[in-house]
């Protein structure tokens, strides 16, 4: 435990947005405001220390609006643009491509077959339903973490995210598509515009060939994700603060002191 730094209690942070960027952005001032430090004990980053939300929920109401990244004044920094979010889709997301043999895992090996599944249920089932659901990864793969392995590298782990929960709802006089997404833990200054852009554009994917095959305009709705883990690494906290005008310098102090640095 850190003293001094940080909620301390259990601190839920919940925000309601118009797009990706502006959750962005608001989920940084949060996890810098009211978020946690803690050393990380086990895993690739042991040793290094990331503040965190135990909780942390967004609603984004319109996540299709472009760009989806925030104009950069100077002095901020954003780790994506559009190119790198499509490129992140086409290979991570939405592709029938298997993982490369360097990898454990990657998100479209799931997400691609399973999102043909749920168009083709949406598509000759109807939509007043709630059985579609995407999972990533084998609900016990959590063992893998007791396999024996020589170094970091080889170990295997348990993916990050862990479901996109799609579903279809009419309002506004109109179809609309809603991805619930949940992931375990979560890089919010690194991944959480990547990841959540490729989701967008494999939602929007889904909505045209279900348009496509029962003649409805289905739109791309809002979305929701979750995380009880949402996360900036000590390295990226002067960045973040870039983005909310938070004073991270003690912080930043304190963090290397309690590492042994300085």
């Amino acid at each position: 435990m850190i003293e001094n730094i940080g909620p301390n209690k259990f601190t839920p942070v919940r925000v309601d947005c118009t797009t990706l960027s502006e959750a962005w952005v608001r989920l940084i001032w949060n996890c810098l405001e009211y978020g946690r430090p803690y050393l990380i004990e086990e895993g690739s980053r042991a040793g290094q220390h990331r503040m965190t939300m135990d909780f942390a929920e967004a609603v984004i109401r319109y996540p299709e609006t472009r760009p989806f990244t925030p104009l950069a004044k100077p002095g901020q920094v954003v780790t994506v643009d559009e190119e790198k979010i499509e490129d992140y889709c086409k290979r991570y997301v939405y592709s029938p491509l298997p993982p490369e043999p360097d990898e454990h895992y990657n998100y479209s090996e799931y997400l691609y077959p399973l999102s043909k599944l749920i168009v083709d249920y949406y598509s000759t089932k109807g939509f007043n339903n709630a059985h579609p659901v995407m999972r990533v990864g084998d609900p016990f793969c959590f063992r893998d973490y007791f396999k024996p392995h020589e170094n970091e590298s080889q170990r295997k782990t348990t993916p990050c995210l862990l479901l996109i929960n799609p579903k279809i709802i009419s309002y506004d006089n109109s179809y609309n598509m809603i991805f619930h997404i949940v992931y375990r833990s979560w890089d919010l200054t690194n991944g959480y515009l990547c990841n959540n852009g490729g989701f967008q554009i494999l939602k929007e994917t889904m909505c045209a060939e279900i348009s496509c095959n029962t003649n409805k305009d289905i739109k791309p709705g809002p979305t929701i994700t979750t995380c009880v883990d949402l996360h900036i690494y000590e390295e990226d906290l002067t960045a973040a603060a870039g983005w909310s005008g938070h004073d991270v310098t003690n912080l930043v102090e304190i963090l290397k002191k309690n590492r042994g640095i300085g």
